[in-house]
């Protein structure tokens, strides 16, 4: 009954095959007989795409990752709109001997300040320590005066000791930790630049204010004294970095087409494949990007190496069909090739296309525009490019008939492992069934810069002087009920990742604790109207405390904000913020992984099983085995190596299910005639091909801005190696036939 059900199966699923390849075959067809129709089609479209461009947009904030499904979503609107809390740049200034400023270099920064205030309108407010005010009152006056009242009319003037005071009342206050360090010896800039009316290309925020910041302060301070130095932290800066990774993709782009052409001109003998290989690779770039435009999808810290994934993804159709043409003309390479090659482009899709049901936004538009790259890297090549070498003949032939010979290559092509290595080999699918329950989430927003980056460095710096990491702010609904916030207040200063917390409350109390009760209100008002208060509150009723962090990581924020939960249960307060909000990104990582992989195996699984059951039935469990035994094996690495989890990593496995199915359908494709074992001895070669071409290009990750792009370079070649033993030493091993 069971043999009868497979036959059945079988011969529906050959039917079925046979209707496709019909319809393949017409499609790739109608290239060759209408060349000059195809072509114009394929400029038609390149020049709309090349048009549709200037619609793109780069993603250049953190808080764009927040999707509008986020718990945190509303939250973080909410306080970028009631609070001075949007693209600030936070400078500390010090001395490189760790003593304190001198007279001479307060003056010089001061007076930077106020240019700075006065001469540009790109700039909405400044926060100093030189602005830190103490109110005095006697019988007869009141006076607000800074700490660091110094006169700079006088430069002769001694005042070393008073200076010296200054900073350590400061350091008393509750900006102790902020405005200066905790010993009092070193000050701070706050500054809030102003958004731009009209979003350019790299969004609202002006970038040219940091480098003009950076640069005014070095010519009108640092160079006049040279013992000072800078170290520049905020959510500007970090804006500002991105926009310089997005800037370098190009030159990645560029250095991988060398490398192409270097493998190429050795593999395939000629320049001309490089060459046509680039120019497929823009002619799917572009309709992808400029799909991105249409859609209003902006470029972000992945989609931003989309175009490098595309490269990679390609060499699979292109290296296989340039294998083939060594021994075939380019009319019966095509001919043969056609539809394995739209099987593997289709789990490629498929692999891509599974990270559409992410629960991360940035992941389901990176899934949505790879699979649709994919794709169109099928058409491109099977149904536009026949036309192209109809036109131009000369390109009819892009590889020498000789293939470069190499012992190392050809023991790894005959390699075929015993039964007993085989069968523990297998033992890496329940390993990995147990590593999947077994894997931990960690990110942070630095960690996108590598360690030696100066924004990294300076955070360093933050630590060292001040004790903390990162800040996020705890909103409470009502500012009103002070003796409930306080209390809330108190708890949380004493968890052990707070450094500590800077309030209204505690603002109010060291301003106005000396004053008569006339003159606490007075100096309030004062106060909030300032921008130093305005950072706080209240407004519209809300108001916030700065929560300091010793650390970054989003395991830690993420059980924070569960305690805030629990110490405000009825929504009396929460936290908020750009990392709070990283932080439910990083909750929803794991889950992308199990969803978007489950997807990708079902489907993929799905196919191999039509494909096994149209051509060779007793195929289907060993190239199943052998497809999946590479991304399995790389959870297992996950595992071991106590790998983090975050949302780059977490699409690693389900991207290589969609590249390892690739090999298996060749294999199994040109199984039909002469055996497995046959097959894999004809198609490794181009396996192998493959698989070095894609570890060759995607070691340019490692030249990436991003370090997260460092990581998935990584990733990508380890897979990509696992997934080639599998491919074809699991499969040797697990094949019967000789």
């Amino acid at each position: 009954m069971g043999d009868h059900v497979v036959g059945l199966a079988s011969k529906a699923c050959k039917h079925a095959l046979k209707v496709i390849h019909c319809w393949l075959r017409k499609l790739h067809r109608s290239a060759i007989r209408r060349p000059t129709l195809t072509l114009m089609a394929l400029a038609l479209i390149l020049v709309a795409s090349t048009l549709g461009l200037g619609q793109l947009r780069m993603l250049m904030s953190i808080d764009d990752l927040a999707d509008p499904d986020f718990a945190t979503y509303d939250q973080l609107k909410s306080l970028k709109k009631n609070f001075l809390d949007q693209d600030e740049l936070y400078a500390v200034i010090r001395r490189k001997d760790g003593e304190l400023p001198t007279k001479a270099e307060l003056c010089s920064l001061s007076s930077w300040i106020q240019t700075t205030s006065d001469n540009r309108a790109d700039i909405k407010a400044i926060v100093s320590t030189l602005g830190v005010v103490w109110p005095v009152e006697t019988a007869d006056t009141f006076q607000a005066l800074p700490l660091l009242n110094i006169d700079c009319t006088d430069p002769a003037k001694d005042e070393s000791e008073a200076i010296k005071k200054g900073l350590a009342k400061i350091a008393q206050s509750p900006w102790r930790g902020t405005l200066t360090s905790h010993q009092g010896n070193d000050v701070a800039v706050l500054i809030y630049p102003a958004a731009r009316h009209e979003a350019s290309f790299f969004g609202t925020f002006d970038h040219q204010v940091i480098d003009d910041l950076e640069a005014s302060l070095t010519k009108g301070v640092l160079e006049k004294n040279p013992n000072l130095e800078a170290s520049w932290i905020g959510d500007g800066i970090f804006q500002y970095h991105l926009r310089k990774g997005y800037e370098s993709m190009p030159l990645l782009n560029l250095l991988m087409s060398l490398i192409v052409i270097v493998l190429f001109r050795y593999y395939l003998g000629t320049f001309k494949s490089s060459f046509i290989f680039l120019q497929l690779v823009v002619w799917v770039s572009l309709p992808v990007y400029a799909g991105m435009a249409l859609a209003g999808h902006p470029i972000d810290t992945l989609s931003s190496s989309l175009s490098l994934m595309i490269f990679v993804s390609s060499l699979e159709d292109f290296l296989i069909l340039s294998h083939f043409m060594r021994n075939w003309s380019w009319r019966k390479a095509f001919d043969r090739v056609l539809l394995p090659s739209f099987f593997t482009s289709l789990t490629t899709t498929i692999g891509f296309g599974s990270l559409v049901f992410a629960d991360l936004g940035i992941i389901r538009r990176f899934g949505l525009w790879a699979a649709v790259g994919a794709a169109l890297e099928w058409i491109v090549l099977f149904a536009v490019f026949p036309a192209v070498i109809v036109k131009f003949p000369q390109l009819q032939n892009w590889v020498l008939p000789k293939q470069p010979t190499n012992k190392a290559f050809e023991a790894l092509l005959t390699y075929k492992p015993g039964r007993w290595v085989t069968r523990t080999a297998m033992l890496v699918f329940p390993f990995a069934i147990m590593a999947a329950h077994q894997l931990h989430v960690s990110d942070s927003p630095e960690k996108l810069l590598k360690e030696s980056h100066p924004t990294r460095q300076a955070v360093n710096v933050i630590e060292q002087t001040r004790g903390w990491r990162s800040a996020i702010s705890l909103i409470f609904q009502d500012s009103e009920k002070e003796a409930f916030n306080r209390e809330v207040l108190a708890n949380v200063s004493r968890w052990p990742l707070v450094d500590q917390i800077e309030d209204a409350y505690h603002v109010r109390d060291f301003l106005t604790g000396h004053l008569s009760p006339e003159m606490r209100n007075f100096i309030m008002s004062y106060v909030q109207t300032d921008t130093i208060g305005h950072r706080l509150g209240p407004s519209d009723g809300q108001s916030r405390a700065i929560v300091y962090l010793k650390g970054l990581d989003i395991v830690d924020v993420n059980k924070m904000r569960s305690q805030v939960s629990e110490l405000c249960p009825k929504g009396e307060c929460w936290l908020a913020g750009s990392l709070v909000s990283y932080g439910e990104l990083g909750d929803r990582v794991l889950g992308t992984l199990y969803e978007s992989l489950g997807i990708s195996l079902i489907l993929v699984g799905g196919i191999l099983a039509f494909i096994s059951l149209a051509v060779r039935p007793s195929a289907f469990w060993p190239l199943l085995l052998s497809a999946m035994w590479g991304p399995a094996a790389l959870l297992v690495i996950f595992y071991i190596f106590r790998i983090p989890v975050f949302y780059v990593t977490s699409m690693i496995a389900t991207i290589l299910v969609g590249l390892a199915g690739d090999n298996a359908i060749q294999f199994l494709f040109f199984s039909a005639r002469q055996g497995m074992q046959k097959s894999v001895t004809q198609v490794g070669p181009a396996a192998l091909l493959i698989s070095l071409s894609m570890i060759a290009t995607s070691a340019v990750f490692f030249f990436g801005y991003f370090d997260p792009m460092r990581t998935l370079g990584l990733m990508l070649i380890v897979g990509v190696a696992l997934a080639f033993l599998g491919d074809v030493w699991i499969l040797r091993g697990l094949s019967q036939d000789h």
